[in-house]
């Protein structure tokens, strides 16, 4: 039974109930981050992120150590931010609370299960994300830069075409047509907003068949039927 004496570190616990309402449905990594209001926000979408992605290896741990087993009591998700903070991320834990003074405890048989993890095959863990280094950036972000980058490309693309549009068709109306006059400014504007348009309709067009990619990287099908699992939405 644990007697919190001495709380938990809010970044724990923030991260914890998130984590826990991820999980359930609840809403999503950015939003429920948001919603915490915690002050130190980055940290604990960290936090979080890193717990989710060591799913697999957290249930081995947790199964090979028994921990939850034995301490009945300990909140679950509790326990996998604490382990994931202790073992992949600050290598350390703060506070001197009940639940870090249990996972402290259990330290030498968590990394003596991971060193296991490593030295032997197990079907059921990625061993390829069993180690420190994570992707500079994650999926969802490298989706977000793309979109930008994009919307930039076309930006510069609306500046300048339809400048040189209305220019290049004034040119060749007078000097190859002999058409001057207000005729050949109005079709000059009709060839600069005409190009507008195509820009506009080909940036809908690349926009709307734009692949998506869920949190682990995946390509998303949107006529596939919803899952329900643990994947972590950020949007």
């Amino acid at each position: 039974m644990f007697e919190h004496s001495i709380p938990v570190p809010r970044l724990y616990r923030f991260a914890a109930k998130i984590a826990a309402n991820i999980s359930n449905d609840e809403g999503s990594l950015k939003n429920l981050v948001y919603q915490a209001k915690h002050p130190n926000t980055k940290a604990i979408y960290a936090l979080v992120a890193e717990t989710f992605k060591r799913n697999k290896e957290l249930e081995f741990l947790l199964k090979r150590s028994k921990l939850l087993e034995n301490e009945p009591r300990f909140n679950p998700w509790l326990a996998r931010v604490l382990i994931t903070e202790l073992l992949w991320r600050k290598k350390k834990l703060a506070g001197e609370s009940k639940p870090v003074k249990t996972i402290l405890a259990y330290q030498q048989i968590l990394n003596a299960h991971v060193v296991d993890l490593h030295n032997k095959n197990y079907p059921e863990v990625d061993k390829d994300n069993t180690g420190d280094t994570a992707p500079l950036l994650p999926p969802h972000t490298k989706q977000a830069a793309k979109a930008m980058a994009l919307l930039l490309f076309y930006s510069i693309l609306m500046f300048t075409l339809p400048f040189g549009s209305f220019y290049a068709t004034k040119y060749i109306l007078r000097d190859s047509f002999h058409i001057d006059g207000f005729t050949n400014t109005a079709m000059s504007v009709f060839a600069a907003v005409l190009t507008v348009n195509i820009i506009i309709c080909a940036y809908a067009y690349q926009a709307y068949h734009e692949t998506e990619y869920d949190d682990e990287g995946n390509e998303i099908d949107p006529n596939a039927p919803a899952k329900s699992n643990l994947n972590l939405k950020t949007d």
